[in-house]
């Protein structure tokens, strides 16, 4: 497959990036960073079990787990297929939080193969540019791949502006390769959660499983 038609199949799952980029909070406007991205970086994926204790979530789509002190926050929508997680006791008015969308219930892209480093930088390639939908930090982002479990899981990590002036850290999830395409969000406000909130995202990736509607 060429690469421009590689390229076109992640376009078709970038309608609502943007949008979970910023449900923690919108971004002020900034120019692009100049300056050349990160190069990926293939990890060993960590199959230990975690240190805190977990709770089932399941939906018509999906199911997976997240912590037991965590529950489904109000800013989830059922229309865009959109679940937000935050503690259920936060201890600030914008807590650190982790959020799940399908993009598409048809992936275009299952038989690629996720470990070849061509598709990885193509992938990389696709996330800094504008038809992912992402702000311009993530141009300067840390991009990774790792293999959790059976499915390759890329991600592009970055810090932004909050609208109240707060620096977060945010650090976008794919999976790779399932019957939907996903998109995991981690935000991090600095507020000291437990567990971290990208701890918990890696989690969410390696207990998901694809539910028949």
């Amino acid at each position: 497959m060429k690469s421009i038609d590689v390229i076109r199949t992640f376009v078709s799952g970038s309608l609502f990036l943007l949008l979970l980029a910023g449900c923690a909070g919108d971004p002020q406007s900034t120019s692009a960073p100049t300056g050349s991205a990160p190069s990926s970086e293939v990890i060993a994926a960590d199959q230990s079990q975690p240190t805190w204790e977990t709770q089932e979530y399941e939906d018509t789509y999906l199911s997976y787990e997240i912590p037991a002190g965590w529950k489904k926050h109000e800013n989830s929508s059922d229309d865009m297929r959109l679940t937000l997680f935050t503690q259920q006791e936060p201890t600030t008015d914008m807590p650190s939080n982790v959020c799940v969308q399908i993009l598409s219930l048809q992936s275009q892209s299952k038989d690629f193969d996720y470990a070849d480093p061509e598709i990885q930088e193509l992938y990389h390639q696709f996330l800094i540019s504008s038809d992912s939908g992402l702000t311009a930090e993530a141009q300067d982002g840390e991009y990774a791949t790792e293999q959790i479990g059976d499915t390759w899981v890329y991600s592009i990590s970055f810090a932004r502006e909050a609208e109240d002036g707060t620096m977060v850290q945010q650090t976008g999830y794919f999976p790779m390769g399932l019957d939907y395409t996903l998109a995991i969000w981690a935000t991090d406000y600095k507020d000291g959660c437990t567990p971290p909130v990208e701890e918990i995202a890696k989690h969410i990736c390696e207990t998901l499983c694809i539910l028949e509607p």
